[in-house]
């Protein structure tokens, strides 16, 4: 089909529509994230944990590309939507390490650290990819 077809044409969504649609997304991207820990650990004991939890971040986070991408957002996946989706979560999950890190100096008990995380870094997230990652091309070439 030609790239014009209505079947590959980016849907228009409203923002409180992308919102939702991408906080349903972290959801489950979540539930994934967990659960591939969990099944790691299990086979491997705790001391794989930390690799464990790599691994069900590029899970999450491939899962999290692909619904956001379609389903959140209404455009088909390219490299260049990935390359930026790529680059928005590992800026996200370095800003969610550095409040963590903070949380934890401030001797702010963990469930805060990971509920400031989630506060600050889901926002952040959602702007970053609706203004950025999934930004229309320019109508007007550069000169």
């Amino acid at each position: 089909m030609p790239a014009s077809s209505p079947h590959h044409a980016p849907l228009p969504r409203s923002a409180s529509q992308q919102i939702l649609r991408f906080c349903l997304t972290g959801f489950l991207a979540t539930a994934i994230h967990f659960c591939v820990v969990v099944i790691l650990v299990r086979g491997g004991g705790e001391s794989v944990a930390p690799l464990a939890n790599v691994a069900a971040f590029w899970v999450a986070t491939g899962v999290s590309f692909f619904l956001n991408t379609r389903w959140s957002f209404g455009q088909l996946p390219k490299p260049l939507i990935a390359a930026r989706y790529i680059s928005v979560s590992l800026l996200c999950s370095s800003l969610a390490f550095l409040i963590s890190k903070l949380a934890h100096l401030a001797a702010i008990d963990y469930r805060a650290g990971v509920l400031l995380v989630v506060l600050l870094v889901t926002p952040t997230s959602f702007v970053l990819h609706r203004s950025w990652t999934y930004r229309s091309p320019s109508i007007h070439p550069r000169s």
